[in-house]
Formats: C-alpha cells, sequence, structure tokens
C-alpha cells in the first residue's frame, strides 16, 4: 500500500519536509544531505555560553 513506518512523528516530519536532522538516537532522518554542517569552534562557543561546569573545569 505504500506506507511508511517511522520510529517517532519528527521523524515523519523531517520527511515530508525535505529537510534532514541528527538530533536523536533514531537519526539520522530525512535527506542527510541536508544536514547543517558543524563546526568544532562553534560548539565549543555554545558550551561555555551555556556556562555548564563540569565541562568549562576539563
Amino acid at each position: 500500500m505504500g506506507f511508511r513506518v517511522y520510529e517517532s512523528a519528527c521523524g515523519a516530519n523531517i520527511e515530508a519536509a525535505g529537510l534532514g536532522c541528527y538530533a536523536c538516537k533514531w537519526g539520522p532522518c530525512g535527506d542527510v544531505s541536508r544536514l547543517p554542517n558543524v563546526d568544532a569552534r562553534h560548539v565549543n562557543e555554545f558550551i561555555k555560553y551555556l556556562a555548564i561546569p563540569a565541562v568549562l573545569s576539563s
């Protein structure tokens, strides 16, 4: 019948929108070529912005 079963509702939404996501344990979902590029410097800046003590002390 052409039904697709998704492990999560967001996976169905990502597929329907033609996007990609790798935010949970069920990913990647959708079009993985549409995943954003991640720069380690930006991740480090965000962690510092969050001011998580355990991360900052290591």
